[in-house]
């Protein structure tokens, strides 16, 4: 028989070892990535067999990368797209005074022509039964009228309520320096009428009072495709990465995510924060 105070004990041992709720919903996703240890994934296991709530975060996350896996079979953009964007962005800076366009590039046409870069992107799924290197007229068409007709961005300030509208958990990258001004959700709508939502957040600092901005979209793996960009290996990722016209683009696929950075900084930067991350 074990004694009443030896059983007392071994409860005191155990109450110091437990996770709570908020030490274990914001680790579901390393644990997922098999990213923590063995010590520390036992522990989050074990309150899960206890815990009915974080259990079902953790089913809801393990459904969605499920999910995911399934629809990895995306289609990449076709490069004539891509001439198309860097053809509009060099109209609209010859339609600017010389001297504004030598000083900056518009934050606000910035946002404009990512959301245009990133609504391409999302609609190389349409392509499934074309030529990859071709572009019908219809369906540029139909992108540039989606866009025109709604800037499709959201503003979203609370990361759960984020997630919850993504039907995904975000991942967020912490480049040294930059802060997020806005974070919230892109919609971009296929040719049968139905919404497709990704994250997107605006980064920004500030260098001798000049502030300098990128556009970080992010989806589930298999959405953002870059056919027209070179791949490299950059701090042991392979980006791929390029320049149209006066925007850098760098894209990569990690931790079952899509990543595309849009920027006017150029290549080597945009490879040197993904260096950092």
């Amino acid at each position: 028989m074990i004694r009443p105070s030896t059983c007392w004990a071994m409860v005191c041992r155990n109450k110091e070892n437990e996770m709570t709720c908020e030490d274990v919903l914001p680790l579901l996703n390393l644990l997922a990535d098999d990213a923590l240890g063995n010590q520390d994934a036992a522990r989050i296991l074990e309150h899960l067999k206890e815990c009915s709530h974080c259990q079902g975060e953790w089913d809801a996350i393990l459904a969605v990368r499920s999910g995911m896996r399934r629809r990895r079979d995306a289609i990449e953009v076709p490069p004539t797209l891509m001439d198309k964007v860097s053809k509009a962005v060099d109209r609209e800076n010859k339609q600017r005074p010389i001297a504004a366009v030598a000083k900056t590039f518009n934050a606000p046409s910035l946002a404009m022509v990512a959301g245009l870069v990133l609504l391409i992107v999302l609609a190389s799924y349409l392509f499934q039964h074309l030529n990859a290197g071709t572009v019908p007229v219809e369906v540029a068409a139909l992108v540039n009228r989606e866009f025109n007709a709604d800037p499709a961005f959201e503003l979203v300030d609370d990361r759960e309520a984020l997630s919850d509208r993504l039907g995904y958990p975000i991942r967020y990258l912490k480049f040294a320096d930059w802060k997020i001004n806005q974070a919230g959700t892109y919609r971009a709508r296929n040719i049968e009428g139905n919404d497709r939502l990704i994250a997107r957040f605006e980064l920004e600092r500030r260098l001798a009072g000049k502030a300098e901005k990128i556009y970080c979209y992010q989806a589930p793996a298999g959405a953002l495709k870059a056919a027209s960009l070179l791949e490299k290996d950059v701090g042991g990722r392979k980006i791929k990465v390029g320049r149209q016209g006066p925007l850098s683009f760098a894209c990569w696929t990690e931790n079952e995510r899509d990543y595309l950075l849009v920027s006017p900084l150029s290549e080597e930067e945009l490879e040197d924060l993904v260096r950092s991350v």
